[in-house]
């Protein structure tokens, strides 16, 4: 097996886990709206993935594309992989982002405000983010599978 192989392989594997833990967060928090009294426990197993598998993934996403430019000879300017790179760091902000929404969800939660206008207003928040990832990882897929000319 090649090194190049390898690396696309990591690759995938790790995209594969981020994307696969982001968009379960959609079902994990219907539940944490239909089921109030679980809502402290999803909320704390969404930081946890977030923390342990999503960040971890999506770093070693972006250390294994560094690896499959330089040993696959793509070219650094070449526009899909600009704006790839791009993406992805915008994507690591929002990560950033929505994990002080749910700290802050978790924590209103544990107070037992859960049912006020301000945990209501950290849930719209939570769900623009969550949103916002999705779309981000969708533009990222378009882009790794087909490799558009885009530019230049």
């Amino acid at each position: 097996m090649t090194t190049v192989q390898i690396l696309l392989t990591l690759h995938i594997l790790s995209a594969l886990v981020g994307v696969g833990a982001t968009v379960s967060y959609f079902f994990w928090l219907r539940r944490a709206v239909l089921v109030p009294e679980s809502r402290a426990f999803t909320l704390e197993t969404i930081r946890l993935l977030e923390r342990w598998m999503v960040t971890p993934a999506y770093v070693i996403v972006l250390l294994t594309g560094l690896g499959l430019i330089d040993r696959a000879s793509w070219a650094w300017s070449t526009p899909w992989l600009e704006l790839s790179i791009l993406l992805l760091v915008v994507l690591m902000g929002l990560v950033g982002v929505h994990a002080r929404v749910i700290k802050r969800q978790i924590a209103l939660a544990a107070d037992g405000s859960d049912n006020s206008a301000e945990y209501d207003s950290a849930h719209a928040r939570g769900r623009i983010f969550l949103l916002a990832k999705v779309v981000v990882i969708i533009a990222l897929v378009y882009l790794m599978v087909f490799k558009p000319p885009l530019w230049g």
